[in-house]
């Protein structure tokens, strides 16, 4: 069985060998196939007269040359093979006469005759299968006819077979590919590079990129909805930083996030040399866009995603950044909240050092205007009622200790300040005009009584030096110190 199946394979073999050739083995493959002679003239010069003609009872040899040049690189018909008187002729038609070549051993005519029906009936099918052409076939030469279809085909046009000039030429077809004439070989037909597809292949092909295309925007679409493409700010110079700088003072410049949540990359203004190429994104609630040396990115196929895009799907991207950069301003909140919260909750632990310890005066410091200065106070409410007035007396002393008049005879000024101050509440009162000094007399001032009046109208003295000093916060600069840095 394998045999006679191997039998068949050869016997295939061969037979599409044979066929798939422009040339004979033999005179009879001719009879019925449209053939082409080469060199005929040149053989009649050789050899002498070997072609004939007949009026039905003789055959006569034909004598004129240019009878020979009329079937030379011509296609004719070969009809049969004729005997008389035991001669046998090759019998021939052109459109215009038929012609007997003499069959002997004088003129070999296999071996300067192709057979033109073997390449129309390439042509043919061809014209009818073949209907695209790849941009890359070396028949277009690199040329470039507009926008290819579908696997980079373009359509083709089967005009006509190009018969070959000369026994050793190639024969061609004469085909149009977007209105331009283009010549192909059928080397260019059977290359392993495919660079011919029939309809229904080239259906196919488009088919298959439809469905990537397809495939490729829905997984664009996902990318795009949930694609963070982060990038680390190199230089902190954005208007997010100084703003946020200025929002919060709790948090130092460098703990604020660096992070831009890019979600496009495009050419800005063009230069008198190139193009700019920047990033925008998203930090903090700013939209902000920056050269593409003033980032570096935390993922370099995110990058990519986002350069090969463009502006392709931007809006999903800008609203994935924004969620992104929500968070992240989550996360800054929180950080600052937590931050916050220490701070507010080390402020009630002072605040209740402060009612225990009875503070109230957190500062006094000296207050200048010209010649003129005083004192600048800073007062704390650790009193369970409203206070309405806090009044100072202030006394000036010279280098030596002793009470000092100013300029213009006072030694002992007033200070009143207005409130009200509520519960835990502080407020600040300057007093730079108490004393004018214009000789620079006055070495010091000290606080010699405190009078503190409520809004119920009672009231609380505190007269002298060691009675007003256990009240001030420099007092217990230890304790209150210790509690800040727990």
């Amino acid at each position: 069985m394998q045999r006679i199946i191997f039998c068949i394979l050869s016997l295939s073999f061969i037979s599409l060998s044979l066929h798939s050739q422009d040339r004979f083995t033999s005179y009879e493959d001719m009879i019925g196939k449209e053939v082409v002679f080469y060199q005929t003239d040149k053989c009649f010069e050789m050899n002498g007269p070997y072609a004939y003609s007949t009026n039905g009872k003789n055959y006569k040899p034909i004598k004129d040359a240019l009878e020979y040049d009329s079937i030379n690189s011509i296609p004719v018909k070969v009809t049969d093979i004729v005997v008389w008187k035991k001669k046998r002729f090759l019998e021939i038609n052109t459109t215009l006469k038929t012609y007997y070549l003499l069959l002997d051993e004088k003129v070999d005519y296999l071996s300067f005759a192709r057979s033109i029906t073997y390449w129309r009936e390439k042509f043919n099918r061809h014209l009818n299968e073949l209907a695209y052409i790849n941009k890359d076939c070396p028949a277009l030469n690199g040329r470039t006819l507009g926008d290819s279809g579908a696997g980079g085909f373009y359509p083709i046009t089967w005009n006509a077979l190009r018969i070959p000039a000369s026994l050793g030429e190639k024969a061609s077809y004469d085909c149009t590919v977007r209105d331009k004439k283009v010549y192909v070989t059928e080397e260019n037909v059977q290359s392993p590079n495919k660079y011919f597809v029939t309809r229904q292949e080239y259906a196919e092909i488009a088919a298959r990129e439809e469905a990537e295309r397809i495939e490729k925007a829905r997984r664009d679409s996902i990318a795009d909805r949930t694609l963070i493409c982060e990038a680390l700010l190199k230089h902190k110079n954005t208007s997010a930083y100084y703003a946020l700088k200025e929002a919060s003072s709790l948090l130092d410049y460098n703990e604020i996030e660096d992070t831009l949540s890019v979600y496009v990359y495009y050419a800005g203004e063009e230069s008198k040399t190139l193009k700019t190429r920047k990033y925008k994104g998203i930090i903090l609630g700013y939209e902000i866009e920056v050269d593409k040396d003033a980032v570096e990115f935390k993922d370099t196929e995110a990058r990519a995603y986002v350069e090969s895009r463009g502006f392709k799907g931007v809006a999903a991207r800008k609203e994935t950044a924004k969620e992104r950069d929500e968070a992240q301003i989550d996360a800054f909140t929180k950080k600052l909240n937590d931050k916050t919260a220490k701070i507010n909750a080390k402020l009630d632990a002072a605040h209740k050092f402060y009612r225990q310890k009875k503070i109230f005066l957190m500062k006094s410091e000296y207050a200048y205007n010209d010649f003129q200065f005083g004192l600048e106070f800073d007062v704390y409410n650790c009193f369970d009622k409203d206070i309405k007035y806090v009044d100072f007396t202030v006394v000036a002393y010279n280098a030596v200790g002793d009470k000092q008049k100013d300029y213009l005879g006072n030694h002992t000024k007033s200070a009143h300040c207005i409130g009200p101050l509520a519960k835990d509440d502080e407020g600040t009162w300057r007093f730079d005009k108490l004393f004018w000094d214009e000789f620079d007399i006055i070495e010091r001032l000290e606080v010699t009584n405190v009078r503190i009046t409520f809004k119920d109208g009672s009231t609380i003295n505190y007269t002298g030096k060691s009675k007003i000093e256990p009240h001030r916060l420099s007092h217990y600069a230890d304790e209150v110190l210790k509690i800040f840095n727990d």
